[in-house]
């Protein structure tokens, strides 16, 4: 707990200032003891997701370890907010952020880096991108998928769902167009082969996914699970190996990019297998209507779950508080073609 007089407090953020000016901003920083560690809790969990009335419950566990081997992810912009490294950078939101640090985390080292980064995901008209929960991938796995089984994720991200993989004796390929992103998904599989007892095997794939699925074998996969971006909410990159920036406007977006990526994966799913499809209407498209749509052509309407998704985390109660939701969507191919004796994937 802090006990500062005035003076002492304005010379304690004074300092705070002056101490991450010269650090940057807090990336996460993990040693190979604590990549270990952080795998052996992710994998040895019990938790599971499956909530009542059908909810995904949401839960941290390995979400760390994911986003480390992702730093841009802080850089990139969602819609007109500000990402938390421009916060960062902007001397008056910094002390901002650390007054309210100081004032929310008394007692629990306010100014250490996963406080700060709290602070700056969270400050007025901020937003940061987030990443598929790590336990909710593995729970979707062992629900919708044996041992053995062919993972496909046309929409690989930030690795949570690569991560959820890992502990099961599966094997995850993953189509990610940006090459900053690949080489993080690359990375993890590597230090985490290296240092940890990781079942899964796994290849990612660098290209667009519209392209690379239309290379896909049918009847090669026994389950898709997978988030597509929801058009232009969030700008992962600036070029045209962003979606929509490939396809300027939605109804092209709808028709060039979501409808080729469920229609392939569908026809690469084997008869009997489950796409599992994270989607969300924003504010100016109706993604996930349109998704659905586009899937029930081929696919059959299985179940539907409402995926928790954590919020501010000092406000839990009230209004503001709690978690905000996400639809996730399972459809399964109908039994009508014979199985593929042994899955083969064609890239």
């Amino acid at each position: 707990m802090l006990h500062f007089s005035r003076q002492e407090l304005e010379q304690y953020k004074t300092a705070a200032f002056d101490y991450w000016r010269r650090r940057g901003f807090p990336f996460p920083r993990l040693t190979d003891d604590a990549i270990r560690e952080g795998y052996r809790r992710f994998a040895e969990s019990s938790k599971r997701s499956f909530g009542p009335r059908r909810t995904l419950t949401w839960s941290p566990l390995g979400l760390g370890l994911a986003n480390y081997f992702q730093p841009h992810m802080w850089h990139v912009k969602c819609q007109y907010f500000r990402n938390p490294v421009e916060v960062f950078n902007d001397d008056d939101f910094l002390r901002q952020c650390i007054d309210r640090s100081i004032r929310l985390n008394r007692d629990r080292r306010p100014l250490n880096e996963n406080n700060m980064r709290v602070m700056l995901s969270t400050f007025r008209n901020t937003k940061r991108v987030s990443n598929f929960r790590p336990i909710v991938a593995r729970s979707l796995y062992e629900r919708y998928s044996g041992d053995g089984a062919v993972i496909l994720d046309p929409a690989a991200g930030f690795g949570g769902r690569l991560l959820g993989a890992l502990p099961l004796a599966r094997f995850y390929v993953g189509i990610e167009p940006k090459a900053e992103t690949v080489r993080g998904l690359r990375s993890m599989l590597e230090r985490l082969g290296a240092l940890c007892d990781v079942r899964a095997g796994a290849e990612i794939i660098e290209g667009r996914a519209e392209e690379r699925l239309a290379q896909t074998a049918r009847h090669s996969v026994d389950l898709v699970l997978t988030s597509p971006p929801y058009f232009s909410r969030e700008r992962y990159d600036d070029s045209d190996q962003q979606s929509s920036v490939r396809y300027p406007t939605y109804s092209e977006w709808r028709v060039r990019f979501l409808g080729p990526l469920l229609a392939e994966s569908a026809r690469a799913l084997k008869p009997g297998g489950f796409l599992c499809l994270n989607v969300q209407n924003t504010e100016t498209s109706p993604v996930a209507n349109d998704a659905k749509a586009i899937a029930g052509r081929q696919l059959r309407p299985h179940y539907r779950y409402r995926m928790l998704i954590g919020s501010v985390p000092y406000h839990r109660n009230g209004n503001r508080g709690g978690h905000r939701g996400e639809v996730l969507l399972v459809f399964r191919k109908p039994r009508r073609a014979k199985r593929s004796v042994r899955p083969v994937l064609r890239y």
